[in-house]
């Protein structure tokens, strides 16, 4: 409730810095982008194999099992991520006219949000992660911190527009954005892994 609430408040700053011209549909169609690589690599069908089999290593088996699988599992994942973002940066142009082709019409557009998704395609890998924790997390019973962590990102949006923004140059602003887009994968992710070690 909390993330949905934020991301209301996210919405509406956004529309009122941005209004709703070139700047916020580019923003949005990178974002959109980075998403569509989350929900295919940090979530579902992953989760959906690690959970039953990290319980399975978990509970009959010697811990230190447990942990060597953790380890591994998640080795595996920030490799496939980091290797997905590498190209995802290098291959931007034409990700973004695949995904984003209804913008083809207006190259000042496309420009800026092959810029933004350069920017934001780090988020990949932090929000992967952080998506996969929570399924370590709800096995271990653990509930509290996982469903609170996802507000972590639109709390850094709005930090960044309510008090960094304004005093920003108007043109860096939107960019500026994107970053914030990747401090608050940062803390999606790093608000969840205390709770990890423990």
């Amino acid at each position: 409730m909390l993330s949905r609430v934020l991301g209301y408040i996210r919405d509406m700053l956004v529309a009122n810095m941005f209004g709703a011209g070139m700047c916020a549909d580019s923003f949005y169609a990178a974002f959109r982008i980075s998403n569509l690589f989350r929900r295919l690599f940090g979530e579902g069908s992953f989760s959906g194999v690690f959970i039953p089999v990290f319980s399975g290593y978990l509970h009959p088996r010697d811990k230190n099992e447990a942990q060597k699988f953790l380890n591994i599992a998640f080795t595996a994942l920030l490799l496939m991520v980091v290797i997905i973002s590498v190209l995802g940066i290098l291959f931007s142009p034409l990700i973004v006219k695949v995904v984003a082709w209804g913008f083809t019409n207006d190259p000042e557009k496309m420009q800026l949000i092959v810029e933004l998704t350069r920017l934001m395609f780090p988020f990949i890998v932090l929000i992967c992660l952080a998506a996969f924790l929570p399924a370590v997390l709800n096995t271990l019973h653990s509930f509290f911190i996982p469903a609170f962590a996802p507000s972590a990102l639109s709390f850094s949006e709005i930090i960044f527009m309510i008090a960094v923004a304004p005093i920003i140059m108007q043109g860096n602003q939107i960019k500026g954005l994107a970053v914030s887009v990747i401090l608050g994968g940062m803390l999606h992710l790093f608000i969840q892994y205390p709770k990890l070690k423990n």
